[in-house]
């Protein structure tokens, strides 16, 4: 679960970069520096886009505008994540494969995906979209390799969907793939240049994706291959354009990397490196048990699919709209393979309806959350938690979960606040966000 979230924050970082960047592109923008740690500058273009993100997401949560006491803390823990980042670039974490590869997926994805800068490009210079998408059809031409493909999506690896794998394990896969003598799954040409994409190809490519899209049909890998080659096309006119050497597509990239880094750092190098001792557990338990004290009686939407297959189908499709807060049962009822569904259904901890696992799944599940598929008998099921009510006090294994969760939490805060103290210490600020004292 915790690498979903991991999805999750990814997905949402995506706006970090795309809010803003396709409309006013050609805006004037201030690039002076308002804060320097050390060899960390920000311009006042990054600061503005990130307080106003706060702002904006302040008011969708609390139907109203952040006070100035509330501004200024979110500033101050502004600055401290700028400590923290002079510390991951002093440290060489912007070279991490990881981070260089969801940067440079996003700028492409930014620059390629439908009405990104590109397109944009050609539609402001009078292009219609057909005119432009002809333009991608006449140097372009995709020749798919059936049979390969039917075998290769017969065998399609579920680990690469949710994870991020080391090239190591890519260079493995492939290898199974080889010995099935599947190698290539199409052939291709590039404005007179031509391409077999290999087994291998797919695998960093899919890998790579910042929002790894669903391959379960032949339609969704046949999707995937032509967009693969549509956007090696529009890459070439980006690289053409320039586009990439924009001021504000690079401060754009620098901020989405900088975002990256800090979030990477805590929810994935921090958090995979912790480990919690079972006496920190029952400490944990023994002394917060009131704060840990849960519903008895769960209120969930149940939708039931006729197999596991098409209820990860629709999980994936309904990830992404939870990440973006879209309606999510109302999706539901036109997903293909629904057989029927429950809504307002209460569940108690002690219900015989569901099995242990089930019941834990659903009473970990926080409010206005979707579940993962669970397989139940012949079918599977995803839940939509809406709320719950009534209390009581769990069994220490019934929340431990959650108890390692919180202790890691806590640790990743102590190590950030003496990095972030450190460097304080060590480097010098220059900062025009903030009036001196504050």
């Amino acid at each position: 679960m915790k690498k979903f979230y991991l999805f999750i924050i990814l997905f949402l970082l995506t706006f970090s970069w795309c809010d803003k960047q396709v409309k006013n592109n050609s805006s004037k923008i201030d690039t002076s520096t308002v804060i320097k740690i050390d060899s960390l500058e920000i311009t006042q273009y990054e600061f503005d886009k990130n307080l106003n993100r706060y702002k904006k997401s302040y008011l969708s949560s609390h139907d109203k505008k952040p006070g100035q006491n509330k501004i200024t803390r979110w500033k101050k823990k502004y600055l401290d994540e700028r400590y923290l980042l002079s510390y991951l670039y002093k440290n060489d974490f912007d070279q991490k494969d990881f981070v260089i590869l969801q940067v440079n997926s996003m700028a492409r994805r930014i620059l390629t995906q439908r009405s990104g800068l590109v397109e944009k490009y050609y539609l402001n210079k009078g292009y219609t979209r057909k005119e432009f998408n002809n333009l991608i059809k006449d140097n372009t031409d995709v020749t798919l390799l059936n049979n390969k493909c039917k075998k290769f999506l017969n065998n399609f690896p579920d680990e690469l969907v949710k994870n991020y794998l080391p090239d190591y394990r890519i260079d493995s896969i492939a290898r199974e793939f080889q010995e099935m003598n599947i190698n290539a799954l199409m052939q291709y040409d590039l404005i007179g240049t031509k391409h077999t994409f290999t087994v291998k190809d797919f695998f960093k490519n899919y890998n790579s994706s910042v929002l790894k899209p669903i391959i379960y049909t032949r339609e969704d890998l046949n999707d995937f291959l032509r967009n693969f080659v549509r956007t090696e096309y529009i890459m070439t006119l980006a690289d053409s354009l320039g586009l990439q050497n924009k001021k504000k597509f690079q401060l754009n990239k620098k901020n989405y990397k900088n975002k990256t880094m800090n979030n990477l750092f805590e929810n994935k190098y921090l958090w995979d490196s912790l480990t919690v001792e079972e006496s920190e557990i029952k400490n944990y338990y023994k002394n917060n048990k009131e704060s840990l004290s849960k519903a008895d009686t769960a209120i969930i939407d149940v939708f039931r699919f006729d197999s596991l297959q098409k209820a990860k189908y629709a999980w994936q499709k309904l990830a992404v709209m939870e990440a973006k807060n879209d309606s999510i049962t109302k999706a539901l009822y036109n997903i293909p393979g629904l057989q029927n569904f429950n809504l307002h259904t209460p569940v108690t901890r002690k219900t015989g309806e569901y099995p242990k696992e089930i019941l834990y799944k659903i009473f970990s599940l926080e409010q206005n959350r979707l579940s993962e598929p669970l397989k139940v008998n012949n079918s599977a099921i995803i839940i939509y938690k809406l709320n719950e009510k009534g209390t009581t006090i769990p069994k220490m294994e019934e929340v431990k979960k959650q108890i390692i969760n919180k202790i890691k939490k806590n640790k990743i805060q102590k190590i950030e606040n003496k990095i972030i103290a450190k460097a304080k210490n060590k480097y010098k600020i220059s900062q025009e966000i903030l009036p001196d004292g504050l």
